[in-house]
């Protein structure tokens, strides 16, 4: 069992923490609301309140919020990275900039990061089957990716940390081609 730190248990989020518990992972969730709160425990998971909290024991925290910014302000700004433990790893699923998980990466040495945007949608999720664009170190995504098992297929190696993020935003370009 993996102790999983997440943030961001909106729209996308709350499948894959749905997806976590019931594959056996310990989750705790950042909740700012009693009514989130709520929910987070309906799913099975811990609910917390701060971002000191999300990363009490754990061995991975994962972030899927909406924006590259909000990452920024997490994980740069925030205390949420200088909260984990040395050796931890941290799980970006956001769609952003390559940069901003290469920043994260080399601020906070004592960690690993992952940056994994997420291609599909709740569906995907809720089904196991959303396509994860991963980069970071090999060792990094084989660590990690029995707990991305969880609700994604096929988890795809990008390549170095900000990669993840270039197949996404090439993937979204040939995408909105396609559709024009």
């Amino acid at each position: 069992m993996t102790q999983v730190g997440f943030v961001g248990a909106g729209r996308m989020g709350t499948p894959m923490v749905r997806r976590l518990v019931e594959a056996g992972h310990e989750v705790r969730v950042l909740g700012r609301t009693d009514e989130k709160r709520s929910a987070i425990a309906e799913l099975g998971a811990a609910a917390v309140g701060t971002l000191r909290d999300v990363t009490v024991g754990a061995d991975m925290v994962i972030v899927c919020v909406f924006t590259d910014d909000q990452v920024r302000h997490l994980c740069l700004d925030g205390d949420l990275v200088a909260g984990m433990a040395p050796g931890a790893a941290l799980v970006l699923h956001t769609t952003g900039s390559p940069r901003t998980a290469q920043s994260i990466a080399t601020t906070f040495p004592h960690i690993e990061v992952v940056d994994a945007p997420v291609s599909g949608g709740p569906h995907d999720i809720a089904a196991g089957a959303v396509t994860l664009f991963a980069g970071g170190s090999p060792e990094t995504l084989a660590r990690v990716r029995p707990v991305l098992d969880a609700y994604g297929d096929p988890v795809l190696h990008a390549g170095p940390t900000g990669a993840g993020q270039v197949v996404k935003l090439v993937n979204n370009t040939m995408f909105a081609a396609q559709i024009g």
